[in-house]
């Protein structure tokens, strides 16, 4: 049986969820993409921040990007 590694990163250090499903994986990116994008300032860099299926990137003012990745194993 396959598991499912949810990444992520801020630039500075590198965490990893395991997960039974992709789907699961998924919908915890998308709730800490969603929890991060409330407390992040809103500018021009919303243009290239997104989240599509199984990646997801959020730029906070051009200085931090958190990334998200799910990846089967």
């Amino acid at each position: 049986m396959s598991k499912t590694i949810l990444i992520f990163t801020d630039g500075y250090s590198i965490s990893t969820e395991e997960f039974n499903s992709v789907n699961e994986a998924e919908i915890q990116m998308k709730k800490k993409y969603e929890e991060m994008n409330e407390n992040t300032p809103h500018d021009e860099f919303d243009k290239t921040s997104y989240l599509l299926g199984r990646d997801a990137v959020l730029y906070n003012k051009g200085a931090d990007v958190f990334v998200w990745k799910i990846m089967e194993v």
